[in-house]
């Protein structure tokens, strides 16, 4: 208020009283308006996440390991009452092919969502525009695919007992040795190169986040 009071200039109209902006504060409207760059303290506060970000987080993360050992213990019981049907890595990674359409759509999009598409891409939308339009129709495009090969691969996993992608290669060409097959090693090749440059990026995303959170503090 201070401020404003001394920013402004008192006017006489028709007898009555009233302030009118100097020009002096219509100056700092203009300025602040046209992109000016502000102090480095206004920017520092800015950037400065307060105690409930904190707490937030905290419980996220909280809730998160106690999913974890939730289902830990819940995968303890079951192996207990009933024998394995299958060896401990199917058991892993596919949850001993017992998820259905609810929780593997869930799990689909979790894998899409990720550093890139969180961090990376609404940056490329702020300073690029319209451009960034482009990952809908790759999106929808990737989500033709899923509807159009996705049940074919999933009944044949379970037919054949396919546990990965590579299977599926091993039982179309008949690779009877895969570690002496050079197929199998261009595929091992042409799987771990896009997830290595995808792992990069998670986390120089998760980087700049946390680099974000901590004011600079944590790089």
């Amino acid at each position: 208020l201070a401020q404003a009071h001394g920013c402004c200039t008192a006017a006489v109209s028709g007898g009555k009283g009233w302030l009118v902006p100097s020009a002096k504060w219509w100056g700092v409207q203009r300025a602040r308006t046209a992109g000016a760059p502000r102090p480095a303290a206004e920017m520092a506060d800015s950037r400065k996440f307060g105690t409930e970000v904190w707490i937030a987080l905290a419980v996220y993360l909280g809730l998160l390991l106690l999913l974890l050992v939730y289902a830990a213990v819940l995968r303890c019981i079951r192996a207990r009452r009933t024998a394995p049907k299958e060896n401990s890595l199917v058991e892993h990674f596919l949850a001993g092919r017992n998820l259905g359409p609810i929780a593997l759509g869930f799990s689909v999009s979790a894998s899409m969502f990720s550093g890139y598409t969180v961090v990376g891409l609404p940056a490329e939308a702020y300073s690029k525009g319209f451009s960034a339009w482009r990952w809908v129709g790759s999106c929808t495009f990737i989500t033709i695919v899923y509807m159009a090969y996705a049940p074919r691969m999933q009944w044949l996993s379970r037919v054949r007992g396919h546990d990965s992608l590579c299977c599926y290669i091993k039982d179309r060409y008949g690779i009877a040795q895969q570690h002496r097959d050079p197929l199998h090693w261009l595929m091992v090749i042409v799987l771990l190169v896009p997830c290595f440059i995808y792992l990069c990026a998670q986390f120089d995303a998760f980087g700049n986040t946390i680099s974000t959170l901590t004011g600079g503090a944590v790089t």
